[in-house]
């Protein structure tokens, strides 16, 4: 059985309509301008398109412009643009519009067409057929003459432009300055274009298409092909092919080919009927304008889809094998087995083989054709086929064939057949089949994917694991380095002896010298699903996956393994690029296959797709870059001179760069010039936003690339300026400086008096409050000493009666003692608190001769070796900051004890004349003092800081010098005054 023969398009055809943004669903003339814009005439206005977003320029939004209703475009060579309106002519330059009208010498305010000679004059052709010139800003009608000479040589192709004159259905040209009558037309000509030299093309609105070259004469209508005979436009691309648009599509005619004619209508994907004007931009894509239907790009298909049209009735493909006579089997889903005859000629054709009756099961998940030409494919219900020739096998288990959904099968070197199924792994060899599963070693039962290497050693990819499969010896990879997954789909291996594995949702796999490389999306990877892997003829690999196809470079692989790349390049395909489904199907074997041309085939979820890797080519087309507007909280601002107030800082650039072939894989990176910023990676984001930018100068650049990578590196870029708040403006500052030189100085002075007071009030605030906690200590400590000193003194005495009263017996006796025990050892520790609370000897003996008497219990203690000299200074310090002075020897001495690990210290009291100093050495480990913060508060102490102060609250200073090491001296003095002797109040206690 034959399918019907119905070619894929050779266009991918892309569609922009009002739901799209396109604000009129009529586009008259699409043009691409030198600045890389397109621009597109319509009933609606005149409408500019960067590939993602319409930008729509009319009556109200443009002051200059006279009509919304543009007919037609025209770039000059100043790059002004030209608009031919309903109402007058209009000239853009790229900041204002000027209308012309029959006020500037139009004889009809209809413009139809609008060329430019070489002298850089513009002429018009108005809707009435006159051609006006503009001559000093007014239009001037020009005379059509009739001159056969002039006619002979511009029909060899000397002269400038050529218009269509409806009038009177002629050709008129320019040659040596004058309007010349070249060709009259059989039929009412639309548009005429010369290609090659000498050769005019002219469309007529009934006629069909005519060809003048010299006196011949060809004409082409519906009856020749053409899919009109009302043709609009006629263009001549850059690969020499006539292309004719109008009513019914568009006709393209290759004058190579004995002008064979390629029609391309709504049914190969056009958005309307009636097609108004074709142009080509510089990438090389088509752009149609059409009546109702918005706009279209055709780009040239390197994909194929085959479908239910050219005959696969089932369109879920699971599994692909070219046969030794180059036709193509086909694996289905629930639709049996397809064969495609000689894919690669021009008469190929779609079969519904004899294959389908030696199966009763429609689910061929793998089909395969071995080195005998013997082809083996599911029978279903565990029943394996085999055809050779004209005689059916059927395998099953009686044959020892026990497996139950085959997914993969393959020949080894030795022409061993290997199924794999859902079940296990089952080996066909010299007439026997031998099983492998789970019990044997392997990862999995599922097998998906089977090869073996140059070296003789089968791999299996199971749903969990890898398998290595030599002689009788089974190494299973339960676990690969670095991967998510472990379901190996697909196992390849290079000419240079590399393996690689795809895996289901861990990417692409990578091994050599035992070592692993997984490359995910994380690398530039399309999608960490990688179903098929083929390598074409370039060195590219080619991968399916559930979100379309990709191709990478073998060679950036392994440069990205090396380390010698930080990320991957990466092409993807889709449904932008003519495939009907995105998704490829994998998991099964074999699967995408290349054949004798390089082309790749890929099954899907819906249709045959073919790759035609001949035709992939680097987009080297530079992309403009443009920054079309910025905007301050919202609101447009001139771009000319910007200048931003400090308080409205809020800044969104929007930038764009034309690249048309796919504008969604443009990637932009921007930075603030001179501010040390970095380059911002934006993607495909086109704004830039900024807030609270300090105010100065900023230069905003913005570079892109293309959809193969290709950067424009100078980019484009805009000045601004954030204007400072009138503090920081120079005006400001100079007053400011005046002022701070007249009132500096005393703003300072009173500062200064300011602050000496509050530090007098601080000090003295200090000293109240040590001298408080100091009265309060002593108020304690007397308590302590003479209430329940003398209390707890009585106890004992009592009980010391009570023990030598023969009165008493033995037991009463043994409690007598207890207490008394327990009553010293109070009234002793009452005595040491009350004696760290305030010693007492200083009111009693004075402060040297509580000194002495510190560093004696100390050194008696032998804790460590003490030495002491201890003169007299009482009387030299005031009496209320004895205890300070007290305090200082005290915290010094316990951070020797406790911290220091010193053997030796040495403690000097001298009496100088100008000073009383007191020094504290000491050989313990030493520390650095601007590292030691609050380590000895921690400890229970007063700290260096509260040490420092007690001292200059008395009126000392205190100094620290130690090493980490080289032990600690503390150094502290008190200045006398001449007549600096202080008498010490009586002492009023006893005790």
């Amino acid at each position: 059985m034959y399918a019907q023969y119905s070619p894929p398009c050779k266009y991918v055809i892309t569609h922009w309509g009002m739901e799209d943004g396109l604000p009129e669903s009529s586009v008259l003339q699409p043009l691409q301008t030198r600045d890389g814009y397109l621009w597109l005439s319509s009933f609606g206005g005149l409408i500019r398109f960067d590939g993602v977003k319409f930008t729509e320029f009319n009556r109200f939004n443009s002051p200059g412009m006279s009509a919304d209703r543009t007919l037609n475009l025209f770039e000059d060579k100043e790059g002004r643009l030209w608009i031919g309106t309903e109402n007058g002519l209009v000239c853009y330059t790229g900041r204002t519009f000027k209308t012309y009208t029959k006020a500037d010498g139009l004889l009809s305010d209809m413009i139809m067409k609008v060329v430019q000679d070489s002298s850089g004059a513009i002429w018009v052709l108005t809707s009435e057929g006159d051609v006006e010139k503009l001559i000093h800003g007014h239009f001037i009608p020009q005379e059509i003459v009739e001159n056969d000479s002039l006619r002979a040589l511009a029909l060899k192709g000397f002269g400038q432009f050529s218009l269509p004159v409806r009038r009177h259905s002629q050709i008129v040209r320019l040659i040596d300055g004058k309007l010349v009558s070249i060709i009259h037309v059989n039929g009412d000509p639309s548009w005429v274009t010369e290609y090659p030299k000498g050769t005019f093309w002219v469309s007529t609105f009934e006629s069909g298409l005519f060809c003048y070259q010299g006196n011949e004469v060809r004409h082409f209508t519906t009856k020749d092909g053409l899919c009109t005979n009302v043709v609009r436009d006629v263009m001549a691309d850059s690969e020499g092919y006539i292309w004719a648009t109008g009513e019914g599509g568009i006709s393209r005619i290759d004058p190579a080919r004995n002008d064979e004619i390629y029609n391309i209508t709504e049914k190969d994907g056009l958005s309307d009927y009636e097609i108004n004007h074709i142009t080509e931009d510089r990438e090389g894509d088509y752009w149609v304008g059409t009546s109702t239907g918005g706009l279209d790009k055709m780009r040239r298909a390197i994909i194929t889809t085959y479908g239910a049209a050219q005959g696969l009735k089932t369109e879920e493909l699971l599994s692909l094998c070219f046969k030794k006579d180059g036709n193509l089997l086909i694996g289905t889903n629930g639709g049996g087995i397809y064969e495609m005859l000689k894919p690669d000629s021009a008469d190929w054709k779609i079969v519904y083989p004899g294959l389908n009756n030696d199966s009763p099961n429609r689910s061929v998940w793998s089909i395969y054709e071995d080195s005998q030409q013997r082809l083996w494919f599911d029978g279903g219900d565990s029943d394996l086929v085999m055809v050779a020739g004209k005689r059916v096998t059927h395998f099953n288990r009686k044959d020892g064939f026990l497996g139950a959904y085959i997914q993969a099968i393959y020949q080894d070197h030795s022409g061993n057949i290997w199924v794999g199924c859902n079940n296990g792994l089952f080996e066909y060899s010299k007439g026997t089949f031998n099983k492998f599963s789970t019990k044997d070693g392997l990862s999995d039962d599922n097998i998906r994917s089977i090869f073996e290497d140059s070296g003789g050693t089968l791999w299996v990819g199971t749903v969990h694991g890898l398998n290595k499969i030599r002689g009788n010896k089974i190494v299973a990879i339960d676990s690969i380095p670095g991967a998510r997954s472990n379901y190996i789909r697909c196992i390849y291996q290079d000419q240079e002896g590399v393996m690689w594995f795809g895996s289901y949702g861990g990417g692409l796999i990578r091994l050599k010298n035992s070592k692993y490389t997984v490359f995910t999306t994380n690398d530039g990877l399309f999608d960490n699903i990688v179903s098929t892997l083929v390598q074409d003829d370039s060195g590219y690999f080619w991968m399916g996956s559930n979100h379309g196809i990709s191709r990478v470079s073998r060679k950036e692989l392994n440069e990205f393994a090396r380390g010698k790349l930080k990320s991957l390049f990466v092409t993807s395909y889709g449904k932008q690029d003519g495939m009907l489904s995105a998704e490829t199907n994998g998991g099964f074997q074999p699967s995408a296959v290349k054949d004798k041309t390089g082309e790749i085939y890929f099954p899907t979820v819906k249709g045959l797709v073919v790759v035609d890797t001949r035709k992939i080519s680097i987009n080297r087309q530079i992309p403009p870059v443009h920054i079309e507007s910025v905007s301050i909280a919202g609101r447009p601002i001139n771009m000319e001179h910007i200048s931003v107030p400090y308080d409205s800082s809020d800044l969104q650039i929007r930038y764009t760069a034309l690249s048309y072939v796919d504008p969604k894989k443009v990637q932009f990176k921007y930075k603030l010039v001179g501010s040390g910023h970095h380059w911002v990676h934006a993607g495909t984001r086109r704004t830039a936003d900024f807030v609270d930018l300090p105010p100065g100068r900023w230069e905003f650049r913005v570079i892109a690339c293309n959809n193969d990578g290709l950067w424009n590196m100078k980019g484009a870029s805009i000045a601004f300026t954030i204007l400072p708040p009138f503090w920081m403006t120079t005006w400001f500052r100079c007053i400011a400086i005046a002022l701070f030189l007249a009132i500096g100085p005393l703003i300072y002075y009173r500062r200064v008096s300011v602050l000496k007071r509050e530090k007098s009030v601080q000090q003295e605030f200090s000293k109240r409050l040590i001298m408080s906690q100091e009265l309060e200590r002593s108020r304690i400590a007397a308590e302590l000493h003479d209430s329940l000193g003398q209390n707890i003194l009585v106890m004992k005495n009592r009980a010391m009666l009570a023990l030598n009263s023969p009165s008493t017996d033995s037991s009463v006796k043994a409690h007598l003692r207890e207490i008394s025990k327990d009553a010293s050892e109070t009234l002793e520790e009452v005595r040491k608190i009350s004696y760290n609370l305030r010693p007492y000897q200083i009111d009693r003996f004075g402060l040297s001769e509580s000194l002495r008497s510190m560093l004696k219990n100390l050194s008696n203690a032998a804790l460590l070796n003490v030495e002491f000299a201890v003169e007299n200074i009482d009387r030299f310090i005031p009496h209320e900051f004895e205890i300070n002075v007290y305090r200082l020897v005290q915290e010094s001495l316990n951070n020797v004890v406790k911290h220091s690990n010193a053997s030796r210290v040495r403690v000097d009291v001298r009496n100088d004349s100008d000073a009383v100093r007191i020094t504290i050495e000491d050989d313990g480990t030493g520390f650095d003092p601007a590292l030691l913060t609050e380590q000895t508060v921690r400890h229970g102490g007063m700290g260096l800081q509260g040490m420092v102060e007690r001292a200059r609250i008395s009126g000392g200073v205190f100094n620290v010098k130690s090493e980490p090491g080289n032990g600690t001296k503390i150094s502290i003095a008190f200045p006398k005054k001449r007549g600096d002797i202080h008498e010490r109040p009586a002492n009023s206690r006893n005790s």
